[in-house]
């Protein structure tokens, strides 16, 4: 496992290099490849490593007992996967994470990962300001799922990704049928709030995005 791997997340900013060198040597950290649309999680699975996106886009997803599934986040690395997961009750992965595209990802023991925030206060703070993050990025998600129409969520969405994808990947994303979203997404186009450039959607007037939020 290389250090630089590691150095590249916000996480570990606050560690000397030697010594995160150091605990990398003597612990259980080790890095695998994922291919292009390989599953690296699976909803349910147990979790008791910390999982970290050292390479690549993946994308996390949910799906119920119906087999309807919706896209939870987008995810580029670097970053950390399901971060929540490792210290909750159940300690079960909440979604899928499959890969968007090659990706690597570096595994480290949770009784490793419990030594090293319990003995560097900085790894500690960051790791909860990611927990927090996560906390507030969800909340918003579930306000845009149970409190916004069709409109609001596709305006929040324009507005909130600086690139956006292929409208499947939008109707995935917010949980509704493409016919749908293609409907609402031409009344934005001919209000003039947002245009087409090819297939990437670009937003016009973005006061009017705005007040449907």
């Amino acid at each position: 496992m290389d250090v630089n791997d590691l150095m590249q997340f916000d996480l570990f900013s606050g560690m000397v290099r030697e010594k995160l060198q150091r605990f990398i040597e003597k612990s259980e950290v080790y890095s695998k490849r994922f291919s292009a649309g390989s599953m690296m999680v699976l909803q349910g699975m147990p979790c008791n490593t910390l999982n970290l996106l050292v390479s690549g886009n993946a994308r996390a997803t949910m799906i119920n007992a119906e087999g309807k599934q919706v896209v939870i986040e987008f995810l580029q690395a670097p970053r950390v996967l399901a971060p929540a997961a490792l210290f909750a009750t159940q300690g079960i992965f909440p979604v899928n994470i499959e890969a968007f595209t090659d990706c690597t990802v570096a595994f480290m023991g949770k009784e490793s990962f419990t030594e090293l925030i319990h003995g560097e206060p900085s790894v500690l703070d960051h790791f909860v300001n990611i927990l927090s993050d996560k906390s507030i990025f969800l909340t918003q998600k579930v306000n845009s799922f149970a409190l916004q129409n069709l409109k609001g969520r596709l305006a929040s969405y324009l507005l909130t990704h600086e690139q956006v994808e292929t409208q499947q990947q939008i109707a995935d994303f917010l949980g509704v049928a493409r016919p749908s979203l293609a409907r609402v997404l031409a009344e934005m186009i001919d209000a003039g709030w947002v245009r087409m450039d090819g297939r990437k959607i670009v937003v016009v007037n973005a006061a009017a995005l705005k007040s449907f939020e």
